[in-house]
């Protein structure tokens, strides 16, 4: 899509050429080169790596969103991004939520997830 100062926004759930790959902070502009191939776009929205990154390549502003949950650091905050944008110009603003991942951790238990082992890796071990 076009944000009304004519930056053009790509969102993707990892990459233009793989659905695992993402950038992310120690991402290299050949990287971005490769799974960005042709990149038409000024801004692009990741997800897929659970991380948060802001790099900027080749005049391309890469950002990765985070994770409301399953974060693969160690800050168990909810993360999101909220995008404004005018003819001005957009701006990106991070947003950090406390959440009881002790109660995540009990339903997930309670309900015999399939993914148990998965989601669960995520947590704290104190958790598990």
């Amino acid at each position: 899509m076009t944000l009304p100062d004519g930056t053009r926004l790509l969102g993707v759930h990892a990459s233009l050429a793989s659905d695992e790959f993402v950038i992310i902070e120690t991402s290299t502009a050949e990287e971005a080169t490769e799974v960005f191939p042709d990149c038409q776009a000024d801004l692009v929205f990741a997800g897929h790596a659970h991380l948060e990154s802001d790099k900027t390549f080749d005049g391309v502003r890469y950002i990765t969103l985070g994770s409301i949950a399953n974060p693969m650091n160690s800050d168990l905050r909810a993360k999101y991004a909220i995008l404004e944008a005018d003819e001005s110009g957009y701006e990106v603003i991070r947003r950090y939520v406390e959440f009881d991942y002790e109660r995540v951790v009990e339903a997930i238990k309670a309900a015999h997830h399939p993914s148990e082992p998965w989601l669960l890796k995520f947590y704290p071990r104190e958790s598990t």
